[in-house]
């Protein structure tokens, strides 16, 4: 007999092939054709990897925050998860250029912006919401390095109750990185890599377990790059170093992640521009609107986590991780640009600082009620962070577009002292029942969350005292269901909320002038199916989110949370093989924005802005069956055209990008290598890319080669 692993983390038990059975066997008495019986281990361990899919691009599910890991065909949402391999073939180099094959995800800065927003769902996403295995506050909030995490997922849709209210409000979507741990056979990876202009990298991922059982084990990964960006005159130094400590008992499993992350960008930043008329045709993509332009940024982070086995039914976890930042340099820069593409703005510069600690423990497990199982957990999640920024004004400059001068860039102003602390915390309480044999289960449960800010200023005697605090509470509430009418075929349903800070009424004039609004709630409702065909997947999902605006009304002169904005959509994703050695990732989403409740009813019915109507990314790999070991690929990425702002005046025009690459993998001296090339934006197309805020186009990437080489020792 064998066992044979499932999606949903049970064993098929069957037959060993006859050319497999021992002597033994084979002289015992003729077996009885058993049938197939799958077991099924449910409440595994929260950080328990799910397996890669057919390609090796996905994995067959992901991490659902406070829910644990769940299979693809058992979660009520619509969820992607991409491998590092994934990452590491497409030669990625951030976050955003991985979850970027998701035709609903989208980076919305140009490149070499030193932060990387993106949209999901037509909504915007900060950099800084992005969290590790579900714990918010201790990555990066700038660009996030990829070679130390193992999958990088995307989870679409707001998610108050599966992760908490995020640190800044985002509520189109979620994306969680799972970091990377020492497999069972060592590895020593070396890298070389190159980007043009001449910009040059060293990466190392080195491995070990050790002690009984390998119960030990130590992941070290490490990045230092330095060179000309592809950005005219522009230079950029990176450097990340990463450890990862884990044991895995019978029933106690630890983690500890330490990391740190350095940025440095000279010379220069991504274009961002606004139009006094009509949109301009966009400049050459290398161009470099301010020359002189800096950034610095400093991180360092740990995580340290655990979780027991209390009985077979139940488990306890808890994680605490805390985060250093230090930035400086360059802030954003749009200047208004007239017909000939001239402009005369002034350039800022910032200094500021970020301390965080994060906290997450429950308990979580099982039990049966007649024929219906349930599986629940219980949880609470705290997030404290105190700052400050301070921001430095140049003096005036003229310049072009088209032809950039010289820029005035103002020093960056001394470190600032504290002006803001917040604090989110929050209980939740989940269960989701399975029935008819698991074909049906139902996920209900709700997140209390509490929302707590202060903001500071300081008299010139240097004297604190509180400007504004807020202090609010929501419950968010949400209800999943799955149906499978076939094995490999899931049908799902769900209602979920997304939780972003209440206003405050500054406006002095308003009858109801200081008054304190709730947490806005975001809400979602979706349909879909996922079809798992074995070595292909397909996936249809429909959905709808509102989300609420503060407006003021003009006769009564009061503010009330009713203004409103509502996307719908349709999105089909595709990942897997068609055939051994011709995979696919990628798909399409269909989005209409709309401003249903405006102030005035200005813009009523209006597109919302940044957001295209259509978004199309298909990439394909082919193995080589001429020389083995080459593989080709390609992606075409197409977005269509998109308001500048909510006037709906002003489009930035559909656009198109191919990006192609090859990889060749032998053995040299006995080692596995593997070369990899790459060019992104093959035909050097010029293209506004995005709107970053309201009026404000961000400029597409230039054509881009990327080279790299890879042994294992």
């Amino acid at each position: 007999m064998q066992a044979l692993r499932q999606d949903n983390g049970g064993y098929l038990i069957q037959r060993l092939p006859a050319a497999a059975a021992s002597s033994t066997s084979a002289a015992a008495a003729p077996e009885a054709v058993l049938p197939a019986v799958t077991v099924t281990a449910e409440g595994g361990l929260l950080e328990e990897l799910a397996a890669t899919y057919a390609g090796g691009q996905v994995a067959r599910g992901g991490r659902l925050g406070v829910l644990g890991n769940a299979s693809m065909l058992d979660a009520p949402f619509s969820q992607v998860s991409y491998t590092a391999q994934l990452a590491e073939d497409q030669q990625a180099r951030t976050i955003g250029d991985v979850v970027s094959n998701d035709p609903s995800v989208r980076v919305i800065v140009p490149p070499g912006f030193p932060y990387e927003n993106m949209m999901i769902r037509g909504f915007a996403i900060d950099s800084a919401d992005v969290s590790l295995n579900g714990l918010y506050g201790v990555l990066p909030p700038q660009q996030i390095p990829v070679e130390m995490y193992e999958r990088i997922e995307v989870l679409k849709g707001p998610n108050a109750l599966v992760n908490g209210m995020s640190p800044t409000g985002s509520v189109g979507g979620g994306i969680n990185v799972v970091p990377k741990r020492a497999a069972d056979a060592p590895l020593t990876r070396l890298g070389l890599s190159y980007e043009s202009d001449a910009q040059f990298g060293l990466r190392a991922d080195i491995g070990r377990r050790f002690g009984t059982n390998n119960a030990w084990g130590v992941r070290v990964n490490g990045l230092h790059s330095n060179g000309d960006s592809s950005l005219d005159g522009r230079r950029q130094r990176e450097q990340m170093a990463s450890i990862a400590l884990d044991y895995r008992g019978e029933k106690l499993s630890l983690s500890l992640d330490v990391f740190h992350t350095g940025q440095d960008m000279r010379g220069g930043s991504g274009l961002f521009a606004r139009f006094a008329g009509d949109v301009l045709t966009a400049p050459d993509a290398k161009t470099n609107l301010l020359p002189g332009a800096y950034s610095r940024f400093r991180d360092n982070g740990l995580v340290l986590r655990g979780e027991y086995e209390i009985s077979d039914n139940a488990a306890t976890y808890a994680s605490l991780g805390r985060r250093q930042n230090r930035r400086s340099g360059h802030l954003g820069f749009g200047p208004v640009a007239d017909a000939g593409g001239n402009f005369t703005d002034a350039a800022r510069s910032v200094s500021g600082y970020e301390n965080t600690v994060s906290a997450d423990a429950g308990l979580h497990g099982k039990f049966a009620t007649g024929t219906v199982k349930h599986q629940w957990t219980f949880g609470v999640a705290r997030l404290y962070s105190e700052g400050g920024t301070a921001v430095g004004f140049g003096d005036e400059f003229s310049s072009n577009i088209y032809s950039p001068g010289p820029a005035l860039i103002p020093d960056a102003p001394a470190r600032p002292p504290r002006d803001t602390a917040s604090t989110l915390s929050s209980v939740v309480l989940a269960d989701t029942l399975s029935m008819l044999g698991q074909r049906l289960r139902l996920t209900i449960g709700a997140r209390s969350q509490r929302v707590q800010t202060d903001n500071y200023s300081y008299d010139e005697a240097g004297q604190r005292s509180t400007q504004d605090s807020y202090d609010e509470k929501a419950v968010t509430p949400m209800a999943g269901l799955v149906f499978k009418p076939l094995p490999q075929l899931a049908l799902y349903a769900n209602y979920i909320e997304g939780l972003s800070k209440g206003d405050t009424v500054t406006d002095e004039t308003a009858a109801n002038y200081r008054a304190v609004f709730a947490p806005y709630k975001t809400r979602q409702y979706e349909v879909g199916g996922k079809w798992d065909l074995g070595q292909i997947t397909q996936t249809l999902s429909f959905y709808q989110i509102t989300q609420p605006t503060l407006l003021r009304n003009p006769a009564t002169s009061i503010y009330k949370d009713d203004g409103r904005q509502r996307n719908r959509g349709v999105e089909w994703n595709t990942f897997g093989q068609l055939q051994p050695g011709l995979r696919l990732l990628g798909g399409l989403a269909y989005t209409q924005a709309k401003l249903l409740k405006t102030e005035d009813g200005l813009y009523d019915g209006h597109t919302a802005f940044g957001v295209p109507r259509w978004r199309f990314v298909l990439g394909g790999e082919w193995d080589s069956h001429w020389l083995p070991g080459l593989t080709l690929n390609a992606r075409l990425e197409r977005t269509g055209r998109l308001f500048l702002s909510e006037e709906n005046r002003l489009t930035l025009p559909a656009w198109q990008r191919w990006d192609i690459g090859a990889r060749y993998e032998s053995r040299i001296g006995g080692k596995r290598t593997v070369v990899r090339a790459g060019v992104q934006n093959v035909f050097n197309k010029n293209y506004w890319g995005s709107a970053y805020f309201s009026g404000m186009a961000a400029l597409g990437a230039p054509r881009t080669v990327n080279l790299s080489v890879t042994t294992d020792f």
